[in-house]
């Protein structure tokens, strides 16, 4: 005579619960490792995030991403150039690099802003090196900085850095410096990012 096997019987709530914790527990304990095998490497890629460059839309009220000339922008940039010549709706305009603003002969002067995608993270600490032109600081990629910080704060007193183009620099904790093989050097410095609101004042 053959029997059906028994139903399964469903777990209670607090088996549920044990299930639950112990998964949790689990993710927790795979990131942790994750984390110290990360840490205790000596050199790390560096993979720089693409600045994103903003015209201010009077009309609409809100910023918005620049359609074209973002590359020229930072070029202009890096090169410590004070205007720049950029396409903007089809116009060819002059932009002012230390002002960030541009004059359109339709729309008339038009805010610009360059971001990164650190700056979303506030009140946190941020890593930045200064440009080769000595002009402003760039901020580390967000993984990158919080790597900086994690070495910076065991006491280490220098972390490897490694460029996918192949070349590779250290960054220097107690001279606060970026330091390449050659001997070449830019400052590095370390801030804490707050909240900042701001306002766009009418331009004359």
């Amino acid at each position: 005579i053959s029997s059906a096997p028994p139903a399964p019987v469903a777990p209670v709530e607090g088996e549920l619960a044990r299930r639950r914790a112990e998964a949790v527990q689990a993710i927790k304990a795979a990131e942790s490792s994750k984390d110290s095998e990360v840490l205790n490497r000596d050199t790390f890629v560096l993979t720089w995030p693409r600045p994103l460059w903003s015209y201010f839309d009077s009309s609409a009220g809100e910023w918005k991403p620049l359609p074209e000339g973002g590359p020229l922008l930072e070029e202009g940039l890096a090169g410590g150039l004070e205007t720049v010549a950029l396409p903007f709706h089809h116009t060819l305009c002059a932009a002012s690099l230390p002002q960030m603003r541009l004059v359109h002969p339709a729309q008339g002067v038009v805010a610009l802003r360059r971001s990164l995608a650190s700056e979303s993270q506030l009140n946190t600490v941020v890593w930045s090196v200064l440009s080769q032109g000595g002009t402003f600081w760039e901020d580390f990629p967000e993984m990158l900085a919080w790597l900086l910080e994690q070495k910076f704060a065991s006491g280490s007193p220098m972390v490897d850095l490694l460029v996918p183009s192949g070349s590779s620099f250290t960054v220097d904790f107690a001279n606060m410096a970026q330091v390449t093989g050659d001997g070449h050097y830019r400052h590095v410095a370390r801030r804490l990012m707050r909240a900042v609101w701001e306002r766009l004042l009418p331009l004359a």
